[in-house]
């Protein structure tokens, strides 16, 4: 699977050799969100559930720690 993401003049893209589970997939495209310009709590406050607070890249600043 590839993944390509464009925003503005920049472009990035990723490409997962093995199949890739949804997981996966999903930590794949918080990757890119962040390598084009997004910050990267803001990715992880949008793409990962608070009921799974494992999965969050800073756990220590999800919304009930501010």
């Amino acid at each position: 699977m590839k993944i390509t993401i464009t925003e503005y003049d920049t472009t990035v893209s990723v490409e997962s050799l093995n199949g890739s589970d949804i997981w996966e997939v999903h930590e794949l495209i918080k990757g890119l969100l962040v390598a084009v310009g997004y910050h990267p709590t803001t990715v992880d406050e949008t793409f990962t559930s608070s009921d799974r607070p494992e999965e969050r890249w800073f756990p220590e600043e999800s919304e009930g720690n501010r």
